[in-house]
This record gives C-alpha cells, structure tokens and sequence, in this order.
C-alpha cells in the first residue's frame, strides 16, 4: 500500500480575540480539527464558505502561521518538529483559485 506524501492529522488553529480592559479573553477556533492525507500523485482542493477556515488551513499546513495543535507530516517526517534551516525546501505551493480569473471553469 501506498503511503500519503501528506498527512494531517487533528490540526487545530485558535487565535485569542477580545480581553481589553474589563473584558473577558476568548478564543476564535479558525481550524477545528482538520484531518486529511493526500497520496503521490494526488491532488487535494479545499472547498468551503468564506471564513470556514480553508486559507488558514493552508497557512497551517505550510507553516506560515503555527497550529494550536494537530501534526502534520510530509514524506513520513514531521514538519512542526523541525526547526531552523530544516524548515525550507519541501516545495509545498498553495493556490488560490477565483471563479473570476476562471469564468469557464466550475468546480463539481
């Protein structure tokens, strides 16, 4: 069996919002506990509502904002552990996609 170039599993992003003075803190959860693995040679598509949590899932995958929690794994190892100059290099991309750039093209 063929085993996932990519691995998430229970990724989980929350940022603090709120708690000026006199105010309660709370706790904004932009990913809730997002688990997916893509095989070689797939291709995964995030599709969802404004605000549900897709770019900051991306974000999350390729480290540009750091998960609350959760692991994700590229090629067997796993990228929230490293740190340093092992961080670059995966050649992860992400792309973002409008139907205004893509008239012709709908998703289905």
């Amino acid at each position: 069996m063929t085993e996932p170039i990519l691995e998430v599993t229970g990724l989980t992003k929350e940022f603090p919002i709120g708690g000026g003075f006199g105010r309660r803190k709370e706790t904004l959860v932009a990913v809730g506990d997002v688990s997916f693995s893509v095989l070689p040679g797939e291709v995964l598509g995030l599709v969802g509502e404004s605000g549900s949590g897709k770019s900051a899932t991306a974000r999350c995958v390729m480290r540009l904002i750091e998960p609350t929690r959760g692991t994700v794994r590229f090629a067997g190892e796993d990228l929230l552990a490293l740190r340093g100059p092992g961080c670059a290099g995966y050649g992860v991309a992400c792309r973002w996609s409008s139907r205004t750039r893509t008239p012709h093209w709908t998703p289905g």
